[in-house]
């Protein structure tokens, strides 16, 4: 799996992983449709078409998936090391203590997966 490839499982359901560099416990995550005002960006830590992961001594996370917004979807954190503690992420300001450290498998990646309601 490439990291911030987002994959659909179907077209209510999908998922990317991300490689963290920093251990920032603080998220800010955002549907977007078009993420041209985040490209090129100098707190760039990865960005590609649907991606673009900020940082500002917390994570921002800006993701564009086609017919998802902030209304009719969720997103969780997959938890790789317990099966079924996948952890509900808030969107905006949402989630102040993330503890990546519970969802990072060996190589500091994390699972994203996005549901529609």
């Amino acid at each position: 799996m490439m990291n911030g490839q987002l994959y659909y499982l179907n077209e209510d359901e999908c998922f990317f992983k991300l490689k963290l560099k920093k251990n920032d416990q603080s998220l800010y995550i955002r549907l977007t449709e078009d993420l041209t005002c985040y490209r090129y960006h100098k707190r760039n830590e990865f960005e590609n078409e649907d991606i673009a992961l900020m940082d500002y001594s917390c994570y921002h996370l800006h993701v564009s998936i086609r017919k998802y917004d902030d209304n009719n979807s969720k997103c969780f954190l997959i938890d790789t090391k317990r099966s079924g503690n996948n952890r509900l992420l808030v969107y905006g300001y949402g989630d102040k203590n993330v503890g990546w450290n519970d969802y990072k498998d060996a190589n500091d990646c994390v699972l994203f997966y996005f549901t529609k309601k």
